[in-house]
């Protein structure tokens, strides 16, 4: 079971007469796109329909008139067995044989503040959202565990059990309380609250004047010290990290940041193994911005890391990198999100539904391009190459000839004079259509060492700036969109 469509109405910069939705893969969720284009915003709503909402800031939209809003969610299953018993009278079975069960949250907007609402559920019978749903239920579907952009390394080293080392910790509960020296921990506990030799006799002078104070203030009242057995999940969040570095071993917080940053690999990798043994968990994992604390070789285990975990849980992040991005695999169920602007329309694109310029699914070039308007020289490559394989132009010549003749249709496209090599090795001019100029000034480099000075004093340089590559990959993407094949 997961969640597979998010619906955000009036919900932070989502605002509008109608909801925004995303759809979301069972696996990972890749939410790309540039600062303040609203993929935090997606790890907020996910707090507020979980009720973890206690550290989200206001989420009340910017200059919105409304007086109220909602985040609404699909779950999708392959039985309805996947679903509570208490969930069960909402589960419908769509046209792609799904069974889904709908949920939302809503809240009340007044002075750039909200109110959450208890969550209910859509009933089809009736056709409406009437029904209230336990917190408890809400929880069962989906349940963020979130992790910010600002996290420190050494942080991976708490044991609190909404971090990811307290939750594996956490998985082996029942193994602790099991243990004949955990028994015998808490018989040690009990004798030495209990027994009047253990704490009862130290503290015995403090609960004397206590009791003296409250018999002057309230007649026969006395007051007794109780110190309840301590439960094993209270016992795992008091440890602390040490570490051997092979000079000393002391706590992981007072080791350098790269040997920190080490142990946050190793604390992702280790859950990734252990959750796959508790697939039954739910333990949706929200991570925002993992590289800001990554170097790039990091950033590439990070991504495999999560690989691992998306094959048995259904994780979100949202990055700038395309380390990270590489992991990305449309046949392993992956989503990719491009976000754009928050005025743009639509605010997001699905990576599936691009056109693909290499292979089965969007390079990396065309990611960066697609998401943060990057222009590199690879991506210029796979748009030059994919439009020669289109076209069935066997030669450059021919290829360039075509484009020539497509160019002012398509509203134009500059040129430029190359120093080329001829045949016989002799440095020539050669004046080219600016896709093609630049094309050859990737794979040709060698011309640019027989640059004459004639040539020099014509401007000619062989080089090309970020704004002419700009120009370029927009007019070879808009000759691709006009779909002349």
């Amino acid at each position: 079971m997961y969640l597979s469509k998010l619906q955000l109405h009036n919900f932070m910069s989502y605002s509008g007469r109608d909801p925004y939705e995303f759809e979301f893969g069972p696996a990972c969720n890749y939410l790309v796109g540039n600062n303040n284009c609203g993929k935090s915003t997606i790890f907020f709503a996910l707090e507020l329909l979980s009720n973890k909402g206690a550290k989200i800031p206001s989420y009340a939209p910017v200059r919105c008139t409304a007086s109220e809003g909602y985040v609404g969610a699909i779950f999708s299953a392959g039985s309805a067995g996947d679903f509570s018993p208490q969930l069960k009278k909402y589960v419908y079975q769509d046209s792609a044989g799904h069974f889904t069960v709908q949920v939302k949250r809503g809240f009340k907007l007044s002075g750039g503040n909200a109110t959450a609402e208890k969550p209910v559920a859509f009933d089809n019978i009736t056709g409406k959202f009437d029904n209230v749903v336990p917190d408890a239920e809400i929880d069962g579907l989906v349940s963020p565990t979130c992790i910010d952009a600002l996290i420190e390394p050494g942080d991976f080293a708490d044991f609190g059990f909404t971090k990811l080392l307290g939750k594996i910790l956490g998985m082996q509960s029942a193994s602790i309380d099991a243990l004949a020296l955990w028994k015998e921990y808490q018989d040690a506990h009990e004798r030495l609250t209990t027994d009047p030799s253990g704490i009862p006799s130290a503290l015995e002078s403090i609960q004397k004047d206590l009791n003296d104070s409250l018999a002057s203030l309230l007649d026969g009242v006395t007051a007794r010290f109780v110190f309840s057995p301590q439960e094993v999940r209270d016992f795992l969040k008091s440890g602390t990290v040490f570490v051997d570095d092979g000079n000393q071993e002391t706590e992981l917080g007072s080791k350098g940041s790269g040997l920190q940053k080490a142990f946050a690999i190793a604390v992702i990798q280790a859950y990734a193994k252990h959750v796959a043994k508790h697939a039954s968990s739910k333990l949706d994992l929200c991570i925002d911005e993992p590289e800001t604390w990554l170097h790039p070789a990091a950033q590439i285990q990070f991504g495999e890391a999560i690989s691992k975990i998306a094959a048995s849980q259904q994780v979100w992040i949202a990055t700038h990198s395309p380390y990270i991005i590489q992991s990305y695999s449309a046949t392993r169920d992956d989503r990719l999100l491009i976000f754009s602007e928050q005025n743009a329309a639509p605010r997001y694109k699905l990576a599936d539904k691009l056109n693909p310029h290499t292979g089965k699914r969007p390079s990396l070039a065309q990611i960066s391009y697609e998401a943060f308007g990057l222009y590199t020289p690879e991506y210029h490559c796979e748009l030059l190459g994919y439009i020669q394989v289109k076209s069935k132009k066997k030669s450059l010549k021919d290829l360039e000839e075509y484009l020539t003749k497509l160019a002012s249709s398509l509203g134009g496209i500059a040129k430029r004079t190359r120093c080329k090599v001829d045949g016989g090795g002799k440095a020539c001019e050669s004046e080219e259509l600016l896709p093609f100029y630049i094309r050859n000034c990737i794979h040709h480099p060698e011309a640019a060492g027989k640059i004459t000075k004639e040539m020099r004093q014509k401007n000619i340089d062989n080089e090309f700036t970020q704004e002419e590559l700009g120009e370029s990959i927009r007019f070879l993407s808009k000759l691709i969109s006009a779909n002349r094949w």
